[in-house]
């Protein structure tokens, strides 16, 4: 009687140990290599993370008409209200109050771009199994997915696009499928590319290249199916923004197209295409300081010249290797039918967001160009399976991979992240130590690494709550036409709150020191001689810190005069 036992025990251990092996090869694996360059790696660019918490805590304390027009903005019309309603959530659970509603709305945020990179990754993994790709060149591409530079900074981070990506990512999921596509897969991929895009309304433009998915099938074409997809995403996309235009009380053609035209933030850049340049790459790597030191030799900047063998030595190198790699791949797959078949979807991708960055927008922000993403990393793992059998071949087409790894992990492990933040803490202290509470402090620029310590880490234990911070010019932006008006705006509604008032000592520098990232001519409406000139004309009264410190901007009569006169000017 124990034979028959024990031989009926043995299937039974079999199909257990497969299924482990499946769920490793399935879920942990990828999910490990995600989780890995989460614990390795720190983002330096966490975007608006602190603007989208402090517009979601505006409206929990104060849900006005213009709390309402900021909550449902058009360009991530659901991430505040998931913000918000996850706030609400955690906060019966768990009540909070005063700077722990910061930090709890904040660290909501981050926890939902930290889950939906992970339902990314692993769905980005089931697509390379689904193609049966090969398992070691798929891993590669999940860290190419996972590890480059905008999934890398907006997976932890409290911005949208993150979440987007993965509604994106499932869309493809949902047509890529064996011959059981069915109309409820249509409509459900046309509701995830609508719910991308009410996340973030640039992802839009992929729609086109979910609906060619669709269609291609990797079998006979099949022209009903992008139909379906295409009025799905419209549908659905009609009923997340017909429910915000309503709620605005956007009633005309005219309303609606403000509100779109509001998505944009107000940006404005020049020299859109030689800015795609370096844009397209630093979606994938981390290019550091390469873009400032273009914009110098391209502005011929008086101020920090710079070379061309500067340039070439500094960028060219991974800015070829990067070109390079495309060309590969694009080669590569060209060879075979289906890579024949992934080259037009990631071209179907690519070139709307390009000529939407390019002519609309603007190219070098590194979320750019985040919805090609999942088309080009599907492309790199057909790449490196083709060539897997053959070393040399195999070598050559590491290489992108490798450089996107070195350049985006490399540049944000966590002991350089924090050596970087520690100097603007060490730059913050004199500050504390006398002024009070309440306190406005305006900085140069939108380069300042104290908004970018500000932006980028918001739980940092060092984080400057108690000061409102303000810069005085926000380049490539609309704010820049008005920027002297703007500071009077906000020093007499700073004169009418606590505390003091605070500016960087650069304002009042002769010459921009090559460390602050000024760029003379990347915005050809301001010059830096304006700005000594401008507060040159002003009173300070007290220092805190040493040539690179802050001067308390005097209340005197002088001053009140001052900014009355600019701010009746701006009326």
């Amino acid at each position: 009687m124990s034979m028959p036992a024990t031989v009926a025990m043995r299937p039974s251990r079999s199909r257990d140990a497969s299924f482990l092996v499946s769920l490793s090869e399935r879920y942990l694996a990828p999910l490990g290599i995600y989780l890995l360059i989460l614990l390795a790696a720190t983002p330096l660019d966490r975007g608006d993370t602190i603007y989208f918490v402090n517009e979601i805590q505006g409206f929990l304390d104060r849900p006005d008409s213009a709390a309402w027009q900021t909550f449902l903005e058009f360009g991530h019309l659901l991430w505040r209200p998931l913000g918000w309603a996850g706030f609400r959530i955690a906060a019966f659970l768990h009540p909070v109050s005063g700077e722990q509603e910061r930090v709890m709305l904040t660290s909501i945020l981050i926890g939902f771009s930290m889950v939906a990179g992970a339902i990314a990754t692993l769905l980005m993994f089931s697509l390379f199994r689904r193609f049966r790709l090969p398992y070691v060149p798929s891993l590669i591409a999940i860290a190419v997915f996972a590890g480059g530079n905008a999934v890398l900074n907006t997976s932890q981070s409290g911005m949208p696009y993150a979440a987007s990506l993965a509604a994106l990512t499932a869309a493809l999921w949902m047509v890529i499928v064996p011959d059981d596509f069915t109309r409820t897969r249509a409509w459900i991929a046309g509701a995830l590319v609508a719910l991308s895009t009410a996340l973030w309304l640039p992802f839009v433009l992929a729609a086109g290249a979910i609906a060619l998915a669709s269609a291609v099938r990797w079998s006979p074409v099949q022209t009903r199916r992008p139909v379906l997809v295409a009025c799905s995403a419209a549908a659905f996309g009609l009923i997340f923004f017909g429910t915000a235009a309503f709620l605005l009380r956007a009633t005309s053609v005219h309303q609606v197209a403000e509100l779109l035209q509001g998505a944009g933030h107000g940006w404005r850049q020049t020299k859109t295409f030689l800015r795609a340049g370096t844009g397209l790459p630093r979606c994938c790597m981390a290019l550091g300081d390469d873009g400032v030191l273009w914009k110098r030799f391209l502005f011929h900047d008086p101020y920090v010249p710079v070379t061309l063998r500067q340039v070439l030595l500094a960028t060219l190198p991974k800015l070829a290797v990067f070109y390079g790699g495309l060309l590969l791949l694009a080669v590569t797959l060209a060879r075979t039918l289906q890579g024949r078949r992934l080259l037009c979807l990631a071209l179907a991708a690519l070139l709307p967001v390009l000529f939407f960055a390019v002519f609309l927008f603007e190219p070098s922000s590194i979320e750019r160009f985040m919805p090609v993403l999942p088309f080009f990393c599907l492309a790199i793992a057909c790449q490196l399976s083709f060539v897997w059998t053959r070393a040399s071949l195999r070598t050559i087409s590491l290489v992108l991979p490798a450089l996107i790894l070195y350049t985006s992990v490399g540049s944000h492990l966590n002991a350089r992240v924090n050596a970087q933040w520690d100097a603007t803490v060490q730059r913050l202290q004199p500050l504390e130590q006398v002024a009070p509470a309440g306190s406005t402090v305006i900085l140069l620029d939108n380069a300042d690494p104290i908004l970018v310590f500000l932006n980028n880490s918001p739980l940092h234990p060092a984080y400057p709550a108690s000061f409102n911070f303000w810069v005085a010019v926000r380049l490539a932006n609309e704010r820049i036409f008005r920027w002297r008006e703007g500071f009077a705006a906000r020093v007499d509604a700073a004169w009418k709150g606590p505390g003091e008032i605070w500016i960087s000592a650069r304002v009042l520098a002769p010459n921009p020191a090559p460390e602050w990232g000024w760029v003379e001519g990347d915005d050809a409406a301001i010059h830096w001689r304006d700005l000594p000139a401008f507060f040159g004309g002003f009173e300070y009264d007290r220092k805190a810190g040493g040539a690179d410190g802050f001067l308390r901007f005097a209340p005197s009569q002088r001053n009140r005069d001052r900014i009355a006169a600019l701010n009746r000017t701006s009326r």
